[in-house]
This record gives C-alpha cells, structure tokens and sequence, in this order.
C-alpha cells in the first residue's frame, strides 16, 4: 500500500505556520512563502547548508524564469 505520510509530514510545519500567523494577505505573498517552502525543503532534502545554497541560487538564476 502506498501511503503519502512523508509528503503530508513535510507540509505540517508550513501549515501550522499559516495558521498563527493568519497566512498571506495577498496572492503575491502566498506564492512567495510557498516558493521559499519548496526551496528550502529541497536543500533540506539534499543535505544542502541552505545560506549557501540560497547564495548560489541568488548569484546564478536561471536563464529563464518558471512560468
């Protein structure tokens, strides 16, 4: 049986956070928390030190931006 526990675990913390913080107050914002969320939780992932990934990241962009 497939189960998506590890998925929903790893979605709590930025669930709970939502919840006492009263979330986003506009679209922008919510999609800004949900990108750092995924890159965060990606370098975590990958045993990455986050500050330097997210230096990385900052001084290499991607040659275009995802839709």
């Amino acid at each position: 049986m497939l189960s998506n526990n590890l998925a929903e675990r790893s979605l709590r913390p930025l669930v709970v956070l939502r919840k006492v913080s009263g979330g986003s107050r506009s679209d922008e914002g919510t999609k800004t928390r949900l990108t750092l969320a995924s890159l965060f939780g990606t370098w975590a992932a990958r045993d990455q030190n986050p500050v330097l990934a997210c230096l990385t990241a900052l001084r290499h962009p991607p040659a275009t931006a995802p839709p």
